[in-house]
């Protein structure tokens, strides 16, 4: 199994998103998109630094499957939320995040906002990931990884 230099799970790569999410980015799948596809994916790395250390206390195989897979989301979080003509069959509320979703009869519901927490210590500093499908999926990853609370204990 590959391993960084520090430790961490291999980066993702385009090649990585296009198989896993290139269904709902069709526009990204031709080589002139490359270049497009590497700095989203440099972004990403360089806004959520910490997640490649989240699932640090899990076996290897576990640590690096969860890792990607959550940049792999992260990354089409950001597209989507950045760049909505990109993506395909995604539902977005356009980079403001969801409270309340209804499908067919079913609701589901997120936790409550930044802006109703109270004080700013108590702001979820994550909310804003709750704008589309995959960022809701990330954020519930990053909420339950056994490691989210000590990087907002200290204060």
């Amino acid at each position: 199994m590959e391993v960084t230099e520090d430790g961490r799970p291999p980066k993702i790569n385009r090649e990585w998103f296009r198989t896993r999410y290139g269904q709902s980015f069709p526009d990204l799948l031709p080589a002139d998109k490359n270049e497009f596809l590497d700095t989203c994916i440099n972004d990403v790395y360089t806004l959520f630094y910490g997640v490649g250390d989240l699932w640090s206390h899990m076996d290897r195989r576990e640590y690096v499957d969860k890792t990607q897979l959550c940049y792999g989301l992260l990354i089409a979080w950001y597209i989507t939320d950045l760049f909505p003509d990109l993506s395909l069959g995604v539902v977005s509320s356009g980079g403001i995040p969801i409270k309340m979703k209804s499908i067919g009869g079913t609701k589901i519901q997120f936790g409550e906002t930044a802006s109703t927490a109270g004080a700013v210590n108590n702001a979820d500093l994550l909310q804003s990931l709750k704008s589309n499908s995959y960022g809701a999926k990330a954020y519930f990853m990053i909420k339950t990884s056994g490691k989210i609370n000590l990087f907002f204990s200290h204060g």
